[in-house]
């Protein structure tokens, strides 16, 4: 943890489950406070997220998004 890796993968959700070891915590502790996590999950997913039981673009009513500009990457569902 903190060290240079090859890739840092973020594990938001595994369905409803929820996990808490010293290593993993799903969901992630703290999606509903991170606008760069939400704002594309907003785009592909409008129904509420697993666990948190709120939709990605409700927990973004709270947040500053200041600073996330879009890039003009979409992300569509692949179904």
């Amino acid at each position: 943890r903190w060290r240079p890796r090859p890739i840092d993968i973020d594990l938001l959700f595994c369905g409803e489950r929820e996990v808490a070891t010293e290593t993993l915590t799903v969901p992630h502790p703290r999606i509903a406070e991170r606008a760069f996590v939400l704002l594309p999950l907003a785009e592909v997913l409008a129904a509420p997220l697993p666990v948190l039981g709120r939709s990605a673009a409700d927990l973004l009513e709270g947040l500053d998004t200041a600073g996330h500009d879009r890039t003009g990457v979409r992300l569509r569902p692949r179904f």
